[in-house]
């Protein structure tokens, strides 16, 4: 299972019928997590 957010888990898990919209913000967040690691990755790798 991904890291997601306390908040988005309760969301997941308490309204399995709006499932598929939960999805669209979990992928969302997914994408904006990765995002925020590949700038991580660079800042640690340009800065030292």
């Amino acid at each position: 299972e991904r890291g997601y957010a306390l908040p988005l888990k309760i969301l997941r898990d308490t309204h399995e019928n709006f499932i598929d919209e939960i999805r669209v913000f979990l992928e969302k967040y997914d994408k904006l997590g990765a995002k925020i690691n590949k700038y991580i990755q660079y800042v640690e790798k340009e800065w030292r």
